[in-house]
C-alpha cells in the first residue's frame, strides 16, 4: 500500500470506506494543501477500504493526485491497527 512513494517523508492517511461523505470531506481538504505538501517535500498516500473500482472513482472526483489513493478490499490495515 505505501509503494511507489517518491519521498522518504510522507503523509499517510487511513480512510473508512472510501465513497464514505467523511473520507470526501477528509480528502477535500488534503487536494487543498496537496501543493503545499509536495513544496515541502511531503508525499501523500491515502489508504480507503474499498475495492480498485470504487478507488478509482473516488480519488477522480476529490482529486487526489494520480495514484494516491491505495484502497485495501479487505481492511486488513485498518483490521492490524485495531481500527
Amino acid at each position: 500500500l505505501l509503494d511507489g512513494l517518491a519521498t522518504s517523508r510522507n503523509v499517510v492517511v487511513l480512510l473508512p470506506q472510501v465513497g464514505e461523505f467523511d473520507s470526501y470531506e477528509f480528502c477535500e481538504q488534503l487536494t487543498a494543501v496537496a501543493d503545499d505538501l509536495k513544496a515541502a517535500g511531503l508525499g501523500l498516500r491515502v489508504v480507503g477500504v474499498g475495492d480498485a473500482d470504487a478507488g478509482k472513482r473516488f480519488e477522480a472526483f476529490v482529486g487526489l493526485p494520480e495514484g494516491g489513493l491505495r484502497v485495501d478490499p479487505s481492511a486488513t490495515v485498518h483490521r492490524e491497527l485495531g481500527l
